[in-house]
C-alpha cells in the first residue's frame, strides 16, 4: 500500500510517495481498514498492522484552499488495484472487494 502526496504539496507532474506499507496485505485473506481524516490516515489489518501517518500533504479535509483549483478540498481519492494476470514480477491478487462507510471521528481510537 502506497500513500501519495496531494497536489497541494506536489511540485512534479507525478505525486511523491509519502509512505509504503508492504505488510498491509500480508495474506490473501487480509482485511484492511483505512481511517481517513484531515492530514491523517490510519491503516489497520486483521493480522496486527496498525500504522498511522500525519502529514500536511495528505487529505486536506478542513476547508484548506487548493492552489491548483482555487476552492477548498472536499474530495477523497482512493485507488484500488487488482492483479488481472499473474506474472513473475507481480505478487498477489489485489483487492477482491471494498466497502466504504463513514464513521464519527469522536468514536475512533486514533485520538
Amino acid at each position: 500500500m502506497t500513500l501519495q502526496s496531494s497536489d497541494r504539496c506536489n511540485k512534479d507532474p507525478l505525486p511523491s510517495t509519502l509512505a509504503t506499507y508492504t505488510d498491509a496485505l500480508s495474506s490473501a485473506e487480509a482485511l484492511v481498514t483505512l481511517y481517513i481524516s484531515n492530514e491523517h490516515v490510519r491503516i489497520t489489518n486483521d493480522v496486527g498492522l496498525d500504522k498511522r501517518l500525519c502529514h500536511n500533504c495528505l487529505f486536506a479535509l478542513a476547508g484548506q484552499p487548493d492552489s491548483s483549483s482555487g476552492g477548498p478540498n472536499e474530495d477523497v481519492y482512493i485507488a484500488l488495484n487488482r492483479v488481472v494476470q499473474a506474472r513473475s514480477d507481480r505478487v498477489g491478487t489485489g483487492v477482491c472487494n471494498a466497502t466504504l462507510s463513514w464513521v464519527c471521528a469522536d468514536d475512533q481510537p486514533w485520538k
